[in-house]
């Protein structure tokens, strides 16, 4: 076979791959928000929406403060990152 079958073949496999590779390698994050939805965090959401985290390797999930929780004490728990 030529090299350049081969380099064809490799390329086609790497692309039909890539999605599999790309979503077994993301982790999991929590995003813990010090107050309610708001247009400071902006710049999460739009990172979110643009793959950022994604190709990072990362399966962001934004998550507004509640009422009765601490937003350090989420931390400290491990329930957010």
């Amino acid at each position: 076979m030529a090299w350049g079958t081969k380099r064809a073949l490799l390329y086609a496999l790497s692309v039909c791959l890539s999605p599999f590779l790309s979503e077994a390698a993301t982790e999991p994050v929590a995003l813990q928000l010090k107050w309610k939805h708001q247009f400071q965090f902006a710049g999460y959401y739009m990172a979110l929406e643009k793959g950022f985290y994604r190709d990072a390797g990362f399966d962001v999930n934004i998550r507004e403060a509640r009422i009765n929780a601490s937003t350090i004490g989420e931390l400290v728990n491990g329930n957010a990152n």
